[in-house]
């Protein structure tokens, strides 16, 4: 549990128990692997929302599209009262940039602050370095202030170095507030993260 709406796993090797799911009020399915080995839209009750992005985990994918459409879902889960489980096949990289790209937006976290707390509750959160990339764009975009470049908190290049390293190996700046002059969700346009 990343927050207590809010859940990130892996379906590598597993089969859901849907009524156990349900039993916590996770009512919100997002499979990012594309592998439909553990859920399939047909075997999901339609009590259940259903999401299934074939998102592939390498460093070229876009994730534009998978972070449009979740990220709002799982922010209107939220606010129904319901419970967003994100998944790929191990709960490192593919499901975890969409948590972060959630806890930025609609949390108000930063970069570092986001990848501190979802390492926190999952040691083995490690986006690749292009999804890592990508969500340095999208900090970028969240703190540019008219006639200012953006900035980061993290640095992609000691990322690659160490990704799998503590936070603080790639933090740029731990005392980085919160962007608090970003713009309302609906302006940001999802396209220009890569």
């Amino acid at each position: 549990m990343i927050l207590p709406h809010l859940f990130v796993g892996g379906c590598c090797g597993i089969q859901f128990d849907l009524n156990f799911l349900k039993n916590m009020g996770v009512m919100v399915l997002i499979n990012c692997s594309g592998r439909r080995n553990a859920l399939s839209p047909k075997s999901v009750p339609e009590a259940f929302t259903y999401l299934n992005f074939d998102i592939k985990d390498e460093v070229s994918e876009d994730l534009t599209y998978a972070i449009a459409v979740a990220v709002p879902l799982i922010r209107k889960a939220e606010l129904e009262g319901k419970k967003c489980l994100i998944y790929c096949n191990v709960g490192m990289s593919r499901s975890v940039s969409l948590v972060l790209a959630y806890l930025m937006l609609y949390e108000s976290m930063s970069l570092i602050e986001a990848m501190e707390l979802v390492k926190l509750k999952r040691r083995v959160a490690s986006p690749n370095t292009g999804f890592m990339a990508q969500l340095i764009q999208l900090e970028k975009m969240m703190t540019q202030t008219s006639g200012k470049k953006g900035h980061t908190t993290i640095d992609l290049s000691r990322y690659r170095m160490d990704r799998f390293g503590l936070t603080s190996t790639y933090a740029l700046d731990t005392t980085t507030q919160s962007p608090s002059n970003k713009p309302p969700i609906e302006t940001f346009d999802y396209h220009n993260l890569q």
